[in-house]
């Protein structure tokens, strides 16, 4: 499991689709605007690339925006597409990021 993965705040995992070209002023605006959300919030928002390969995560800590980002060497992670957005907390966080099955 990933040891020391722990965010201290709200974590939203944006479940459709996401051209991960984009940086922070990109992935911002789809929280803005497709979410409705204040990117100055504090949450960590969780994005994915179509194949599930790839995991982006975007989060104000203060003084600036940290983007993140989370490949895996074989395997997808479990998102589902039926879903707009999901709340995780720390334990689904790091199963995700291990690229366990959280969604049935």
């Amino acid at each position: 499991m990933s040891e020391g993965v722990e965010f201290p705040c709200h974590v939203e995992l944006y479940c459709d689709a996401v051209d991960l070209r984009k940086g922070h002023h990109g992935l911002l605006g789809i929280v803005e605007q497709e979410l409705g959300k204040d990117g100055l919030n504090g949450s960590l928002y969780l994005f994915s690339n179509r194949n599930r390969s790839l995991i982006k995560g975007l989060y104000w800590d203060r003084t600036g925006y940290v983007v993140i980002s989370k490949r895996l060497e074989s395997g997808k992670f479990c998102i589902p597409f039926k879903e707009d957005v999901i709340e995780l907390d720390n334990k689904s966080l790091r199963l995700l990021l291990d690229g366990l099955k959280l969604f049935v």
